[in-house]
């Protein structure tokens, strides 16, 4: 299927359906619903949350990559199969996923984002809230939207069934019709200077702690290249900002070139392998952490057999249970306790924004920290 032939076939009948539910209200609704459609169809953005390694990497001149390309380009360095490779990304999400890809056409090659109306966005998807430019989002041929998440839409009865996402979708540039239709009746019971909660909402702690914290929003696929030059900013929530910011102040100021470039391809390498890995982030932190102490230990020397002994290590933590994996976890023992998690991860975040922070105040790009 097409999905964005089948966006354009819904205008008609989505627009309809915005101006039925809005036409009856009384007067005072009904200026606040023209209100809050006028404000997301000249306010709503599109964003897409990048983890700080991704940002790193458009840092570096690279293009903005979806999991299928990620895959593709971690299937070469490894030499697996793409499919091994989007099995340990996707875990339990593999089946949906590929289920959704196999139905629309072109779908290996869809960018995911969120309408946002200036947040820190879909935190689960990462840290590092995206904004895209206006002018490049103007210039895309195929952008649509739909009123919650694609995969979620797909599977709500448990079985895969399009059905519901193929009649609710649009093009993008209707945007502002699918959101009043769909928070119509909260408009009444939140102040005006709070709507873009309305279009990705506040981060909602789970009931069951192991789940990850809830938010809603309207998706936003699109087709296109994008590239560190097709956002307009950078936002990070505030606290984690400040944080950060201070934490930063206190790290040396030759920090950013205290790697040469095999050292920092190692640790770009490292990361990579630790996204696969299913540990607690601040046990990735905690790794990071450690081998960066151990290349600056080993400053001016050539890399050791025993860095590349931990790459080789990782390798073995996927889903096995292996006695090798046990014993080498054993080795990290001594970072587990709260002081030490906490320190461990915020040094590394801190020497990741650092990284950033730097290369984007180069380029002279915008960072925003929210609250």
């Amino acid at each position: 299927m097409d999905i964005f032939a089948l966006a354009n076939n819904n205008i008609e009948t989505l627009s309809k359906e915005c101006e039925d539910k809005v036409k009856d209200l009384a007067h005072e609704q009904l200026q606040l619903a023209k209100e809050f459609k006028e404000w997301v169809k000249k306010n709503a953005q599109i964003s897409i949350n990048l983890s700080p390694f991704v940002v790193s990497l458009m840092l570096e001149d690279a293009p903005y990559q979806n999991i299928h390309e990620v895959a593709r380009r971690f299937a070469e360095s490894t030499g697996e199969s793409v499919d091994e490779v989007l099995r340990r990304f996707l875990k339990d999400k593999y089946d949906q996923r590929m289920a959704f890809d196999n139905t629309f056409a072109g779908a290996t090659s869809f960018r995911y984002g969120a309408l946002s109306g200036g947040c820190t966005g879909v935190i689960r998807y990462g840290t590092v809230c995206g904004v895209l430019k206006q002018d490049f989002v103007e210039r895309l041929e195929n952008c649509v939207c739909l009123p919650d998440d694609s995969l979620a839409m797909c599977h709500a009865t448990g079985q895969f069934d399009p059905t519901d996402l193929c009649k609710q979708i649009a093009p993008f540039a209707y945007r502002h019709f699918i959101a009043t239709s769909h928070r119509l009746t909260e408009l009444p019971n939140i102040d005006s200077k709070k709507w873009s909660e309305l279009l990705i909402s506040r981060l909602k702690k789970p009931e069951n702690p192991p789940e990850k914290p809830k938010q809603r929003y309207f998706e936003v696929i699109f087709m296109g290249e994008a590239s560190l030059g097709s956002f307009e900013c950078f936002r990070l929530f505030g606290v984690s900002y400040d944080n950060l910011i201070d934490m930063i102040s206190l790290l040396p100021n030759d920090l950013l070139i205290q790697w040469t470039k095999q050292e920092q391809a190692l640790l770009d390498q490292f990361q990579l392998i630790l996204c696969t890995i299913d540990l607690e982030s601040h046990e990735k932190r905690g790794l990071i952490y450690y081998l960066q102490q151990l290349l600056q230990s080993q400053k001016e020397q050539t890399i050791t057999p025993e860095v590349s002994a931990i790459l080789e290590n990782l390798r073995l933590l996927r889903a096995t249970q292996s006695a090798e994996t046990q014993q080498w976890l054993e080795k990290f023992q001594t970072m587990r306790s709260d002081a030490e998690k906490n320190a461990h991860e915020l040094q590394a975040q801190a020497y990741d924004y650092k990284r950033i922070f730097q290369a984007m105040t180069d380029k002279k790009i915008k960072i925003e920290g929210l609250t």
